[in-house]
């Protein structure tokens, strides 16, 4: 017998109920379940700002952009959205958190991915396009988002800990990030 599974929407407290996701939620809602009509509004809203936008709004609207045919795009903003994911990810002092990234991954990455892969000199410039998006590009959504997904959220934050490391680390691990997910490209896809 197979149970359907349940989704517990569980309250944020605390520092928590700080991290404003409700329009980047709201973003998702379209991007996944709208229309068409919706979904191309919304894309367009998107790049109207695109750094205001979380890494979960920026995978899904890189389903959108290939569902509606702009697969080449929809591969560059699907590494943005993995790569500021990644960085997100590496800010939050909840180690449990950084599976969101997986999960992203998961949800929305295998029709890009092997959409992607089949031209491996394209995706490198669709990479190192992205790569140079991140680097140049600050965003200007709340990191924080990715502290909903892990278990401080659930059962309260370490006494004494913070969030996020320190301000003064996040060039260093931002650079380091960037710079490890390019090395990992080269060193795993492009086989250099």
């Amino acid at each position: 017998m197979v149970h359907a599974q349940k989704t517990e929407i569980i309250p944020v407290t605390g520092v928590f109920k700080e991290i404003d996701v409700k329009d980047q939620n709201s973003a998702i809602s379209v991007l996944t379940t709208g229309d068409e009509k919706m979904k191309s509004t919304m894309r367009d809203l998107f790049f109207q700002d695109q750094n205001k936008w979380n890494p979960p709004v920026v995978y899904a609207i890189s389903k959108v952009l290939f569902e509606q045919g702009y697969k080449d795009d929809a591969a560059m903003w699907f590494y943005i959205g993995q790569l500021r994911a990644r960085i997100d990810a590496n800010l939050c002092q909840d180690e449990s958190a950084r599976q969101a990234v997986a999960i992203l991954n998961d949800k929305f990455g295998t029709i890009i991915n092997e959409y992607a892969l089949k031209d491996v000199k394209k995706l490198e410039t669709i990479v190192k396009d992205a790569v140079a998006f991140v680097r140049e590009y600050e965003p200007t959504y709340d990191h924080r988002w990715i502290n909903l997904h892990g278990m401080w959220a659930i059962n309260g934050i370490e006494k004494g800990k913070e969030l996020s490391y320190p301000k003064e680390k996040w060039a260093n691990i931002k650079k380091k990030t960037i710079d490890d997910y390019y090395a990992d490209f080269k060193k795993y896809v492009l086989k250099k």
